[in-house]
């Protein structure tokens, strides 16, 4: 599988987290998905404001997908949903505060896209945090 096939395949996978106009880039070097959207007040959009969200991959991560078989990468991708849904209830938790956050950053290691099997430990979540 090769990089832009993995860009494209987690970008139509996200694509359904996000509103209808999100942009979704891809940063080879630095192994990242950036996604890029207005907010929504009911149905109409926020404009002037612009949220982001940053999918960075590690190494490890990145290029233990790669070469996972497909049931594995199925389990990947679930884990992967996850934490982006995780990403994007900060901006509701840091909106009901008044406080504004234009953009997240998701760093994903291995440990959370290949979890250890139940019964092991893990030993991450996925680091959440305002750039």
């Amino acid at each position: 599988m090769t990089d832009q096939l993995m860009f494209e395949t987690w970008s139509e996978l996200l694509r359904a987290e996000f509103p209808a106009g999100a942009h979704f880039g891809f940063k080879l070097r630095r192994r990242t998905i950036t996604v890029n959207w207005l907010p929504f007040a009911g149905a109409e959009p926020v404009y002037g404001e612009l949220h982001s969200l940053s999918i960075v991959f590690t190494n490890i991560a990145w290029k233990g997908y790669r070469g996972a078989r497909a049931a594995r990468r199925a389990r990947a991708d679930a884990n992967l949903v996850a934490l982006v849904k995780a990403a994007q209830s900060q901006y509701a938790t840091e909106a009901a505060f008044k406080k504004p956050v234009d953009e997240l950053e998701v760093e994903v290691a291995s440990v959370d896209l290949f979890p250890p099997p139940v019964g092991g430990t893990q030993t991450s979540q996925g680091d959440l945090r305002a750039a």
